[in-house]
């Protein structure tokens, strides 16, 4: 099995889009002053949404089958309406991949690729922490990333929960972090 990796993620400021640097607890941004908290290793970009806290328990899904042998196939491909199978056709090992609306993250994703989650809820966010290598408790229509980062953004149960009004600007974010050539998979 993969062990979950590590990196070093530019982030940017969600306001100016100035690259952001990071202090003792928190990452500042030096031209418009903005603070950002760094808080059990999550940078917080919004307030606490308390419809999303305390709502869900905040787990990490464990799910990680053995892809070498036909019963974890089996399972990639019929668990999750074949969600996990679908990352695993199109996107490849260890690229940089984004999922929105994470929840506390899934193991799945931490150990095969460079894994940033997001998510508003602020004790999921604590929790992926413990998985992903970046964790931002932020909004999706304004991730605090550089253009064309990510090989791929994935996300499960969200979209579908999007405002309708509020589904190009979503999609615009995603197309804007995404590589040329990159999957959008939800």
């Amino acid at each position: 099995m993969l062990e979950p990796l590590g990196g070093n993620w530019p982030l940017i400021c969600p306001n100016c889009k100035a690259q952001l640097q990071l202090q003792a607890a928190s990452y500042k941004c030096l031209v418009c002053k903005h603070d950002y908290l760094l808080d059990h290793g999550v940078v917080v970009f919004t307030e606490v949404d308390n419809f999303y806290e305390g709502r869900y328990l905040p787990e990490t899904l464990k799910f990680d089958p053995d892809e070498k042998n036909i019963w974890g196939q089996f399972s990639l491909y019929f668990i999750g309406m074949h969600y996990f199978w679908f990352i695993r056709k199109y996107v490849t090992l260890r690229s940089k991949v984004l999922d929105m609306a994470s929840g506390a993250g899934m193991k799945f994703l931490a150990t095969r690729f460079l894994t940033a989650g997001l998510e508003v809820s602020s004790s999921a966010a604590k929790k992926m922490s413990e998985v992903y290598s970046l964790s931002l408790q932020c909004n999706a229509k304004k991730v605090p990333l550089p253009d064309g980062i990510f090989d791929a953004v994935v996300s499960r149960f969200f979209f579908e929960h999007v405002p309708a009004g509020e589904k190009l600007e979503l999609l615009q974010e995603c197309w804007r972090l995404l590589k040329p050539g990159g999957w959008l998979i939800v």
